[in-house]
């Protein structure tokens, strides 16, 4: 690529960009569950959300999508909010080197969680790998810093849990490396597990290798199944025979697909080099809590041409290379508290005629290679060090040295003439910049030779193990791992057969219940923790029983034994934050605005990053009529976050913005939901009619959209019902009742509390329908059917009751000719569904049914 910016600053440019693209089919209008799906070696648990399950290939069209350019002087990058904020290209403009993987064409493949997943670019993967809204729309705003640095902010509340997850890409003026400037924030009430990985395609061939640092010895496979030793493999790996020795760095030595996973370095650099282009691409981050150092290859056999050719027309070969944060493996999930934000950078940077570095950084990478008499050094710096000095050591003994101006985009190579006898342990290299600071030094490091690990075990069941303690443990790696198969139910309730006062494990099945929405089952196991916690004192050690207890009886409208618990809660620090929170949302309900603003300053105190914390101080503060302070208040959370749209809304109140300056206006990941998880933060507090204007703006911004998804109308038609406008809420539920139904998967506690709520006084088919799907996702699966039988006697024309009913039966019921039954029934309303003909067909086969007579009967009740 030709260097179109040759001065020094950053440009930024959004454009449209036609790319050739083969069209993605609808999404699957039926509730997939998929309790039990592995997807990644980890939970595929789909539901709220519509999945792909299909490709397209017969043709491909040149398809807008909205791009932003993003370059310097040396790097030019394209972004693609329309697909999951995907890096979509990244070149080095010194030499025209794609350093990531550029795709030519969109072709998805059914590899992502809810099935669409294309390669290529730079994928940003949380909080589960593949990213499961990577072909979904991001949302994006562009950042202009004082020093000429522009970021490229990408946000969305994630499909999944409701979780905040955001990246800024960040390019300096000058500078030949990029940064990925990362903030995820819990905003749920309950911790969450994830991990993070930034996955970077890159173009290879058997020129290229993957460099991992020089003291990684060994390498694991997913899940740590598999190990052996690196750089030259010498046992079996992931089935793969390499006890004849194998230098696994070079791409060419894989045939098979695989992965490896380095060991744990104290280097913060790897990545990838190819030696015939003379160019590669290099990961910078802290290794103390960057541990994650990956390759994925697709490999050099039948199954590689053949994903080969599912993701590109002309592109060829790529790999991954993945830097993991708080992970060192897949999967290797951490915790996310609620309401707790980790933030953390990365970078990456393209290299140039330097070979494999022995050494990098965020300034400079460093190589050297020595042969008989001569040493070549050779350095890529990432910005200008004017009268850079580089020396060389021998031990203690300077024996060379210079003065160089080193550029970005100009690799430095100097070729050294040393005594042939000199040992290359003793050479120590030092490259400082003009005030003495060091730029990068490199010094021999030996590579030990260390027995290799022994492979992870898989958890025994319960019946192995012996103590309440393992119980306990076993069952928290299940949660937090998300095992697909395997539920910590089981050993949390064995370890409570054995002892039950173990508080551990009362409190983590209580905390598990609560996540079912179970809140007065987990409420007696949690008042059981405390009092095993309190038996020889009245106070125990940390506050995380009496918080759970609080939730427990807040969700069963127990407003004062909640109050006295959460305030419990707060006497420890690492619980304070969350307590006072849900201490000022009560407030709020009584109309106590004074309490509410002490108690969210008590919060704030804890823990200033807490976004819900100062947005709903901000409503307070408005409340209380000081609306001054509440702008400055939100102005400063719009500073750490200019994508959290609870502070964009309150701004547009306080300021009387009009709807030309709608917060819509930059909401691209699903708009609905993310209105609806404000509208909730709004309504947990009692502020019902903020909540009702914010829904009320949005179908009216969408005026003439036809799909609104009718779970805006029922929250609506509530509020309205709780500030007694009856005949508003009579009105709502009414076009609740008449709007699209496809899409619509409630999944949040709110939304069980309004379903019910209607159907406590109406007859409504489709709420039935939508509680029940809730229901079963949370695992009352009685319950569910129950709602979908109500839902099949109100409107015998609904389809997805009967699907529903037939999972419902076979599934929990272990009645398959009832199932078989509801599920003919509902082809019969919906022929040609192929989702419900492949459904009829698979339990047809599990009931022992001929392929002829399934066929026959696939005719009867289709129109095939």
């Amino acid at each position: 690529m030709k260097n179109e910016n040759p001065c020094n600053c950053v440009h930024i440019a959004e454009e449209i960009m036609r790319i050739p693209t083969y069209r993605e089919p609808e999404r699957e209008q039926l509730p997939m569950f998929a309790e039990n799906r592995v997807h990644q070696r980890t939970s595929g648990r789909v539901y709220p959300v519509p999945i792909i399950n299909r490709v397209i290939r017969d043709r491909k069209i040149d398809k807008e999508y909205k791009a932003i350019v993003l370059e310097n002087e040396y790097i030019h990058l394209i972004i693609l909010p329309e697909l999951g904020g995907r890096i979509f290209e990244a070149v080095d403009k010194t030499n025209g080197y794609d350093f990531f993987y550029r795709q030519h064409v969109i072709k998805p493949a059914l590899i992502g969680l809810f099935g669409s997943w294309i390669s290529g670019g730079a994928e940003f993967n949380w909080p589960v790998h593949h990213r499961p809204s990577t072909f979904m729309p991001v949302d994006h705003h562009i950042e202009k810093a004082d020093d000429g640095s522009i970021t490229v902010w990408l946000s969305e509340h994630e499909p999944l849990h409701r979780m905040k997850g955001m990246v800024g890409i960040c390019l300096h003026p000058g500078k030949a490396i990029f940064e990925t400037k990362v903030r995820l924030y819990n905003r749920t009430a309950l911790p969450q597990s994830f991990l993070w990985w930034e996955n970077i395609a890159v173009p290879v061939n058997t020129d290229y290798q993957i460099f991992f640092p020089h003291d990684v010895t060994h390498v694991h496979f997913h899940y740590k199944k598999s190990v052996a030793s690196f750089p030259v493999a010498k046992s079996v790996y992931n089935g793969i025979d390499m006890r004849n020795g194998r230098d696994i760095r070079w791409h060419r030595n894989t045939v098979q697909p695989t992965s490896f996973f380095a060991s744990r370095s104290k280097s913060d650099y790897f990545g990838g080099y190819d030696h015939g282009k003379k160019a590669g691409v290099v990961h910078i981050a802290n290794h103390h809590i960057s541990p994650g150092k990956k390759l994925f290859t697709w490999g050099y056999n039948q199954l590689s041409r053949s994903w080969e050719k599912a993701l590109t027309d002309t592109d060829g070969a790529y790999a991954e290379l993945m830097a993991g944060v708080y992970s060192d493996n897949q999967p290797d999930f951490s915790w996310l508290e609620p309401h707790e934000t980790k933030t953390f950078s990365q970078y990456w940077y393209p290299l140039k005629q330097i070979g494999e570095p022995r050494n990098a950084n965020r300034q400079a990478a460093f190589n050297y290679e020595k042969s008989e008499g001569r040493v070549e050094i050779r350095l890529n710096v990432t910005e200008s060090f004017p009268c850079a000095v580089i020396q060389l050591f021998l031990g203690d003994e300077r024996i060379w040295e210079t003065v160089h101006d080193l550029l970005p985009g100009e690799p430095y190579v100097a070729e050294l003439e040393i005594a042939e006898d000199i040992d290359e342990r003793e050479l120590v290299f030092d490259v400082k910049d003009a005030l003495g600071n060091e730029i990068i030094g490199y010094r021999h490091q030996p590579h030990h030779n260390v027995d290799l690990p022994e492979p992870a075990r898989t958890v025994p069941p319960p019946c192995e193990l012996h103590t309440s303690g393992e119980l306990y443990l076993a069952g928290l790696h299940l949660e937090q791992y998300r095992d697909p198969c395997v539920s910590p139910e089981a050993y949390w309730r064995a370890a409570l057969e054995k002892d039950p006062g173990h508080a551990l494990s009362n409190i983590a099945l209580g905390r598990l219940l609560l996540k079912r929405y179970r809140f007065w089952e987990a409420e007696e196991l949690l008042v059981r923790a405390v009092n095993t916690l309190t038996t020889w004192n009245p106070n125990p050690r940390n506050g995380e029983a009496y918080y759970y207890i609080g939730l427990s009886l807040k969700y069963q409208n127990k407003l004062d034994e909640a109050y006295n618990a959460f305030y419990k809660a707060t006497w420890n620090y690492a619980y304070r934050n969350l307590a006072f929170y849900a201490l000022a949302e009560i407030d709020c309900l009584k109309g106590d605005f004074h309490a509410a603003r002490e108690h969210l300053e008590s919060s704030l105190d804890t823990n200033t990053q807490d976004l819900k914390a100062r947005d709903l101080l901000a409503v307070v503060l408005r409340k209380l009529n000081y609306a001054g302070e509440a702008a400055n208040l939100i102005r400063q959370t719009l500073a750490i976050d200019p994508l959290d749209y609870w502070a964009q809304n309150e701004i547009q109140l306080i300021d009387g913005l009009e709807a030309d300056r709608s917060i819509f206006d930059s909401m691209d990941s699903n708009p609905e939901q993310t209105c609806l998880d404000i509208a909730f933060d709004y309504s947990r507090a009692g502020f019902f009619v903020d909540a009702i204007d914010l829904l009320q703006r949005l179908i009216k911004y969408k005026d003439g959209v036809d799909n609104i998804c009718p779970m805006l109308y029922y929250a609506i038609g509530y509020f309205y019902g709780i500030i007694k406008s009856n005949k508003e809420s009579e009105d709502y539920y009414k076009k609740a009742r008449a709007a699209d139904p496809r899409y619509c998967f409630p999944s949040r506690l709110e939304e069980m509390l309004i379903l019910r709520d209607v159907l406590s006084t109406r007859k409504d088919a489709r709420a039935a329908c939508y509680l029940g799907n809730l229901l079963y996702d949370k695992q009352q699966y009685d319950k569910a059917i129950e709602c979908w039988e109500l839902s099949a006697n109100l409107d015998g024309t609904y389809y997805v009751a009967f699907r529903n009913l037939s999972l419902g039966y076979f599934n929990q019921k272990k009645q398959p000719d009832k199932a078989l039954a509801y599920l003919k029934k509902a082809l019969t309303l919906k022929p040609n569904d192929t989702q419900l003909i492949y459904e009829l067909n698979y339990l047809m086969e599990l009931s022992g049914i001929s392929p002829s007579e399934r066929l026959d009967m696939l005719e009867t009740h289709s129109e095939m």
